[in-house]
């Protein structure tokens, strides 16, 4: 009974989890780097609907966005489904960014900036890379868009990746786990782990020292 609470803090395919393909003494097994490469994302795109803006009676006042409740409370919608997805991707390191879709005409509207800053604001999330916007645009600005997508978020994928690397260094550095595993087998798990993360960084040959 003691035991059991300690197994919980572990992975359940690191080697020190009896129900782990690796258990006792495996050093790595494939369904890590598939969890890294396929499964657990460096950046999570959140792609929701910004409601149109409805027919001006007159000019806004002050910070007043909206011309009513209803558009509030659409905001205030996509507020409480980005806050839900960012605790469960912050608890990973993952970066998140949200795509706002919305109809062209938005995009002159005068409010659609101080609509866009209070989303971001009660949201809590950060002035870089988190917010983008696009309305219906053809096929070819479409692929424009991704890649300019890929451009900003780049740098988020490469702090996680180095999070990762870090983490796995400060672990080497301590004492081994006490298990079956040998300690020459635990810093072949590690050097491993640490020249993938290398490698998907593209550095190459940090990752083959």
């Amino acid at each position: 009974m003691p035991n059991q609470p300690s197994a919980a803090l572990h992975s359940p395919i690191s080697p020190l989890s009896p129900s782990s393909p690796l258990y006792p003494d495996g050093i790595m097994a494939p369904i890590w780097i598939r969890k890294h490469r396929e499964m657990v994302p460096a950046v999570f795109l959140l792609v929701l609907r910004l409601s149109s803006a409805k027919s001006n009676d007159g000019p806004l006042s002050g910070t007043n966005a909206y011309q009513d409740e209803a558009q509030r409370a659409s905001d205030m919608e996509l507020v409480k489904e980005i806050l839900e997805r960012k605790r469960s991707t912050i608890e990973r390191g993952i970066k998140l960014a949200v795509i706002l879709l919305c109809d062209r005409q938005l995009l002159d509207d005068p409010s659609l900036d101080t609509r866009l800053s209070l989303i971001r604001r009660q949201s809590g999330l950060d002035s870089r890379a988190s917010l983008f916007v696009i309305s219906p645009v053809p096929e070819s600005e479409v692929v424009h868009f991704v890649a300019s997508l890929k451009t900003e978020l780049y740098p988020a994928a490469l702090d996680y990746l180095r999070e990762h690397g870090r983490r796995v260094r400060r672990k080497r550095a301590r004492a081994a786990p006490k298990s079956a595993l040998s300690d020459k087998g635990w810093n072949v798990r590690y050097d491993y782990k640490m020249a993938f993360f290398a490698e998907m960084r593209n550095e190459i040959e940090v990752s083959l020292k």
